[in-house]
């Protein structure tokens, strides 16, 4: 779906970026997803850097060369532990964002993250996670419909079948990534604009 149709804004920033389709999901799992993208190891061994508390070596380097670090998480960062692990550094930003449900959060992150943009000491570098979560939820917003139509208006899980067509099904999740694709793009004109993309690196992915 990460196409010019179903998600503009990200299409065009990967013509000017690197494109990686030969690495290996850690997991289909956001628990190990993410610990494997943070630690380069398989999520087998969350348990033990969790008994061990022992935060990524990329986090540490960022922290100790004088970084000023961000999360904004859409999700709580709680459950599964990445308080634990991960942002074990970081433990007291791993609250979920405000708002009733999913796109909610997404929208208040994506200003947060924006204002921060807007007032942070430019004289010292940086590193943010951005952790989504709408496309996952699979709830959007009351007012959008989305260019992808028919579409179900939610995810009917129990409706899915050998006898059902998946078409409808398909095009709400391509209309949630369109949706964020949305969010994402306007992060990305905004650090554009400030001239922030001249010297920072920006990685999309999904932790799955």
């Amino acid at each position: 779906t990460l196409d010019s149709l179903t998600a503009p804004n990200i299409c065009r920033f990967s013509k000017r970026a690197h494109v990686l389709t030969r690495h290996y999901s850690g997991s289909n799992g956001t628990k190990s997803g993410v610990f494997t993208l943070f630690y380069g190891l398989p999520g087998a061994y969350f348990r033990d850097f969790q008994r061990q508390s022992l935060s990524p070596v990329l986090l540490d380097v960022l922290k100790q060369n004088g970084y000023d670090m961000h999360l904004f998480p859409s999700a709580s960062l709680r459950n599964p532990p990445l308080d634990k692990t991960v942002f074990l550094t970081l433990a007291d930003q791993c609250d979920p964002t405000e708002g009733l449900n999913a796109w909610q959060r997404d929208e208040n992150l994506s200003t947060k993250f924006r204002h921060y943009l807007a007032e942070r000491d430019t004289t010292v570098p940086f590193f943010s996670f951005l952790f989504f979560d709408s496309l996952h939820s699979m709830i959007k917003p009351d007012d959008f419909k989305g260019p992808f139509q028919p579409s179900w208006d939610i995810a009917h899980y129990e409706r899915l079948g050998k006898d059902v067509d998946p078409g409808e099904f398909l095009n709400l999740y391509k209309n949630m990534v369109y949706y964020l694709d949305s969010l994402v793009g306007e992060i990305l004109n905004d650090l554009e604009s400030r001239g922030e993309l001249d010297n920072t690196i920006v990685v999309i992915t999904g932790d799955h």
